[in-house]
């Protein structure tokens, strides 16, 4: 109950303070204040009418300091209402700004709005400061409009009431400045002149502009930083547009990035490839790593930049010339852009085809907003969404063999030197070298007679299990004395090993061969003479079943190879590096092959 009572006289109290001290001089015709009235003036003597309304009005406590009741004007009969002392403080409002002179305006901004490609709007802004200024005069229009001059002549509208809608429009299109302060509180009647102005200071600051002498150069400025903002969002592309007039909206921002992508490539100097990694398939079923190199990522410098222009079957986004420490020398360099549409196999059969190598620059992965600068760094500096179509492996491969090779070499070597020494008896070593050899022409002759047996990649279990007892045997048969029955000249159905096996079987042991007939015409064909005269030897010793067509057209071939070994062709040279093994493995060919050694081929040899 005390706490409502105390509320109760505090607002008594205010409402009394609300009071009119503010009222039109009828001497002066001018706005003037309670507390500059002279005595002689108190009363119905102040001379004193309402700006309202009109009224003459009583000055209430003029000239006293022990009042009770603040001084100030009183209409007759208290008839007052609350709009006659809003008025009176705007007319004092608008005197002060007179006689002092100094306002200070409210900065102005303003906004325009730009619809990108994609249809997403882009805001831009362009604001001034805020501006003191010199008031010349200020004139009351109506109740609710003023007019302030200023120095220079520029003149403001204020709309009094602190709207903030323009109503109004200017005649024949001027620009008029108008500007909302709202002087609609009733307590700013009672307010001495200091107290006033400092209030009329914070209204002005805190005023509104509703239009502004600079709103169609801010209204310019704004625009241009709309479609600034638009341009680096990639929503705009400052060039021409008419190539996005059938494209849907939905697509626009994505043909823009696409363009703009190209256009970033053009002016570059130098983007960023992610690394490479080359595998080399084994020609072999060893037990060894498989060869691979990585070559790392780096920025290559391009020069000779040119866009979509062909080359062979294909269009490619960018061509340029590519040149890196680790990836070397890459002329042509094709650079793809992909948004949306993926790039298919036929078209990278194409540019494999076209240019040296390809790299793909996809943007589909892109979520969110991006700048200009932000793709810029992606596209140059980056290695998201890169991925390399086309690329040179086949030197890389060739060199990966080459070394593979040589590590098998090393790895054969240590196997053999692992072996344990043997030291057998003469006879010991003469039985376990003719079973070696047994061993070796069963498995060399089961190796080559497997479907896979001297293909890439054999899958062939039989022809791998094969193999390795070929090696194992023919690694013993070195140590017992009878060495190269590893070397490819032996262990394929092609070399010498497997067409004097095949002579002596009257059968093919190669699968392209389909009957003797076939091997011989591939013995008169080869081109390496080396072993040829060896084979003759060998088909002199084991004299195969074939037509008698086929066998006089070979023995005449024949009858050629031993003239020119009579003649010492000096293209026509025996190799006499297998004789040793050749002896051990087909006995009825020493005899041959030890005369043919000693001395230039008599005839009875061959």
């Amino acid at each position: 109950m005390e706490n409502d009572s105390t509320l109760k006289r505090a607002r008594r109290k205010k409402l009394s303070e609300l009071v009119m001290a503010w009222a039109i001089d009828d001497d002066t015709d001018r706005p003037i204040y309670i507390g500059t009235l002279p005595e002689d003036r108190r009363a119905g003597r102040c001379r004193c009418r309402c700006p309202a309304c009109g009224a003459s009005l009583t000055g209430v406590n003029v000239a006293r300091e022990d009042w009770v009741n603040r001084p100030h004007f009183r209409h007759p009969n208290d008839s007052g209402k609350t709009d006659c002392s809003v008025l009176a403080a705007r007319v004092a409002a608008l005197e002060l700004l007179r006689t002092k002179g100094i306002l200070v305006l409210p900065g102005r901004r303003v906004s325009r709005h730009f619809r990108g490609l994609s249809g997403a709007d882009h805001t831009g802004s362009a604001e001034l400061p805020r501006e003191r200024v010199r008031v010349k005069d200020a004139v009351l229009i109506d109740r609710a409009r003023a007019k302030l001059i200023l120095d220079g002549g520029r003149e403001v509208l204020v709309i009094l009431t602190g709207e903030t809608t323009l109503t109004d429009t200017p005649e024949g299109g001027k620009v008029v400045a108008t500007i909302s302060m709202d002087f609609s509180a009733e307590e700013l009647a009672g307010m001495t002149p200091d107290e006033l102005w400092d209030k009329v200071q914070l209204i002005g600051e805190a005023g509104c502009w509703l239009s502004h002498w600079g709103d169609a150069a801010l209204g310019e400025l704004a625009e241009a930083q709309a479609l600034k903002r638009a341009e680096l969002a990639l929503d705009w592309w400052s060039g021409s547009n008419d190539e996005f007039a059938d494209v849907p909206s939905e697509l626009r921002r994505e043909t823009v990035l696409h363009l703009e992508v190209k256009r970033i490539i053009e002016a570059a100097q130098t983007i960023m490839v992610p690394d490479r990694t080359v595998t080399a398939t084994l020609t072999r079923t060893r037990f060894a790593p498989v060869p691979r190199r990585t070559i790392p990522g780096e920025h290559l410098s391009i020069t000779n930049v040119r866009l979509e222009r062909p080359i062979a079957r294909t269009v490619p986004d960018v061509l340029c010339t590519a040149l890196g420490r680790f990836h070397g020398h890459l002329d042509p360099f094709a650079i793809e852009v992909t948004v949306t549409n993926k790039i298919g196999l036929e078209r990278i059969a194409r540019l494999r085809r076209s240019v040296k190598a390809c790299l793909e620059i996809d943007l589909s992965a892109m979520s969110g907003p991006i700048n200009r600068d932000e793709l810029r760094d992606l596209v140059l500096r980056g290695i998201k969404g890169k991925r390399w179509l086309v690329y040179p492996d086949g030197p890389i491969v060739h060199q990966l063999h080459l070394e593979d090779e040589a590590a098998e070499a090393q790895r054969a070597a240590q196997r053999l030197a692992a072996l344990p020494p043997a030291p057998p008896t003469a006879a010991q070593l003469a039985q376990k070298a003719q079973d070696a050899a047994a061993e070796y022409l069963a498995a060399a002759r089961a190796y080559m007679q497997a479907p896979a047996a001297g293909t890439l990649n054999r899958s062939d279990s039989d022809a791998d299990a094969s193999y390795d007892v070929a090696w194992d045997a023919a690694v013993r048969l070195a140590e017992y004395g009878f060495p190269f029955g590893t070397e490819p000249a032996m262990l394929s159905s092609a070399g010498l090993l497997g067409t004097v096996l095949s002579l002596k079987e009257q059968r093919p042991l190669h699968a392209d061969y389909r009957s003797m007939a076939d091997l011989l015409a591939a013995i008169q064909q080869a081109s390496d003479l080396q072993h040829t005269v060896t084979i003759l030897i060998a088909y002199r010793c084991y004299a195969p079943n074939v037509d008698p067509v086929v066998r006089e057209r070979f023995e005449a071939w024949a009858d050629q190879i031993r003239q020119r070994w009579r003649d010492r062709d000096p293209l026509l040279k025996r190799s006499n590096r297998y004789d040793k093994l050749l002896a051990l493995c087909f006995p009825e060919m020493e005899s041959g092959m030890e005369r043919s050694s000693k001395q230039r081929a008599p005839r009875r040899d061959l």
